[in-house]
């Protein structure tokens, strides 16, 4: 083989394993939540200019979120928390990642939980 062909398999190897370690988590250990944040844990659901949100957010961190306007739909699913930046969290899902931004964060509201985020009220 000639000098070029090694480099290509060589990068072609090294994004194997980058996909690979993505995939698995990279050994990295299991998220624990923070005890400050156990209130975002839940189903959460909104609406806003005509469209609807709804967030779901499970113990072991697990996200999955949903945001109609239109005809336009973003989702996220199988993503993971991967931090918490303040009232703010991000999620990571294979290669890619998010960042929620939380201008309230969980309240009570009578019997009604609460919350903002990306300038949406969420209730569970």
């Amino acid at each position: 083989m000639n000098r070029s062909s090694n480099l290509s398999s060589m990068v072609a190897l090294g994004l194997l394993v980058s996909v690979v370690l993505a995939c698995s988590g990279g050994g990295s250990k299991d998220f624990t939540f923070p005890a400050d944040k156990k209130d975002y844990i839940g189903d959460w659901r909104g609406e806003s200019d005509g469209g609807t949100m709804r967030l779901s957010i499970s113990s072991d961190g697990s996200v999955n979120y949903e945001r109609k306007n239109g005809s336009n739909t973003k989702t996220i699913s199988g993503a993971k928390i991967s931090k918490f930046d303040g009232d703010d969290f991000e999620v990571k899902v294979l290669l890619m990642s998010a960042t929620f931004k939380v201008s309230k964060p969980p309240y009570q509201d009578g019997s009604t939980w609460k919350m903002v985020v990306d300038g949406v009220e969420l209730s569970r």
